[in-house]
């Protein structure tokens, strides 16, 4: 069950509206649609921190299963490295500086890592998804048209537009993202 499931349960137990929610969050009606509707993973940390105090609820709540798992994996492998590093440190006589970590208080830092991970990840995927989609979608469109059409609109501007547009080309330039490649 993803994030929209447990808001959109909650809600149903709380007896409330996404506009409620809203008004309550300070989360807009439509980030919550999207976030409910989609059953979406994609919410980053402190938005899912403002859903949750709304509903008087743990962040812990809202997350997924699969996240929580995860968040579990990592904070029993950090708890190990910690113990280790304090009994090294009581064997050589020093003080170590993680005697008063607890499990509890390393939780919430991994769980928002894994969350704003996954919230970036997703962005990627979907980020890649577009272009590939994009590319395909303008397969026959030959490159005269492209430079006919810049020519012409180039020619249209002001000179404070033509540096505009040469500012915004040399910005797509930069971008990894907008280079071509063997394969565009």
């Amino acid at each position: 069950m993803g994030v929209g499931a447990k808001i959109k349960e909650i809600l149903k137990q709380q007896k409330k509206t996404i506009k409620q929610l809203s008004e309550e969050s300070g989360i807009s009606k439509n980030t919550l649609y999207s976030i409910t509707k989609r059953d979406s993973t994609y919410v980053t940390y402190p938005v899912l921190e403002q859903i949750a105090a709304a509903l008087h609820v743990s962040v812990d709540e809202l997350t997924p299963d699969d996240i929580k798992a995860k968040v579990e994996e990592n904070t029993n492998y950090a708890m190990k490295s910690i113990e280790n590093s304090v009994q090294e440190a009581q064997k050589s006589g020093a003080v170590s500086p993680f005697d008063n970590i607890t499990r509890d208080s390393i939780r919430p830092g991994l769980l928002e890592m894994e969350i704003n991970q996954l919230s970036y990840s997703q962005i990627n995927k979907a980020t890649v998804l577009a272009d590939e989609l994009y590319l395909k979608n303008t397969e026959g469109v030959p490159d005269t048209f492209i430079k006919k059409e810049l020519l012409e609109l180039f020619s249209g501007l002001n000179r404070r537009g033509q540096f505009e547009a040469l500012e915004r080309l040399r910005d797509l330039w930069d971008n990894p993202r907008f280079k071509k490649t063997a394969s565009t």
